[in-house]
């Protein structure tokens, strides 16, 4: 083992990251089983390892999940040593989604800023149950990778969000008379526009 000094600082580490990838492999010993999980957000991502009594089914790619991390940050074979992985089942506050895309579900890093953004302009009770509707990993995904209907439209949510976007800030740049609670309102509605299609989209799979 070695302590791998290109590691961020723990003070810098998020609190919160996605899973991009699981490996999960029995123990040579047979007593359990050893975890390679692969963790993304915006200000970090890594491999992290740890070992368990048996597999866990909830640790699933498009999770968010807490780290419990070991003191001092330690690396095996690339992956970082850490306690466990804490799937988060239910939205917690200073969570904002958009920084946990990994860039394999959207290259345009521009678009997903955008919406970010958008996110965290939010009065904040439209901001957690914005994020209380996408807080399942394979929702959200769906939110930024599939199309904008079940008629299979061939526009990309994500896509429709950058122009929604766009076309609120015309109206509150040329507009000085435009309340600002409505334009708020109106970001709220672009995106739950576009989850409940996604919503209904689940309904016929």
């Amino acid at each position: 083992m070695s302590v791998n000094n290109e590691l961020p600082s723990m003070n810098s580490l998020p609190s919160v990251f996605r899973i991009v990838s699981t490996a999960c492999v029995p123990i040579s010993n047979g007593r359990g089983v050893s975890y390679h999980v692969g963790l993304y957000h915006d200000e970090a991502c890594m491999t992290v390892s740890f070992n368990r009594s048996h597999p866990d089914i909830q640790l699933r790619v498009s999770q968010l999940v807490m780290v419990s991390w070991k003191y001092p940050l330690r690396t095996t074979n690339g992956a970082v040593e850490v306690s466990s992985l804490v799937v988060l089942e239910l939205p917690i506050k200073g969570v904002n989604l958009f920084e946990t895309v990994p860039p394999s579900w959207i290259k345009d890093r521009r678009l997903v800023n955008q919406a970010r953004w958008q996110l965290y302009l939010l009065p904040a009770g439209l901001r957690l149950t914005i994020k209380a509707i996408l807080w399942d990993g394979r929702r959200f995904r769906a939110f930024l990778e599939q199309s904008a209907s079940i008629r299979a439209q061939h526009v990309r949510l994500i896509d429709k969000q950058g122009h929604a976007n766009k076309e609120v800030g015309k109206v509150s740049l040329h507009d000085v008379r435009f309340p600002r609670g409505l334009m708020h309102l109106s970001h709220a509605e672009a995106l739950l526009n576009d989850v409940s299609k996604v919503i209904e989209y689940e309904s016929y799979a």
